[in-house]
């Protein structure tokens, strides 16, 4: 999880395809990834197709080591 000002992002186990993750923004879907390292890459790039995320002028993660892990 990392909170950010315009909320909580989240990277957690897709049940409906087991092996993958999901990322989310307060609890809405933003895309299914095979890897959490691949969620937060999109973050880090800001090309997740969420606009608060992609034009977030604040910092965001650089990596899944500056995420927690709950």
């Amino acid at each position: 999880m990392y909170r950010l000002p315009i909320g909580l992002l989240s990277i957690r186990p897709y049940r409906d395809i087991p092996g993958s993750v999901e990322l989310r923004l307060d609890g809405e879907w933003l895309g299914t990834y095979s890897t959490a390292e691949a969620a937060a890459d999109q973050v880090r790039a800001q090309v997740t197709g969420s606009a608060d995320i992609d034009l977030f002028k604040g910092r965001l993660p650089c990596d899944l080591v500056e995420w927690t892990l709950l």
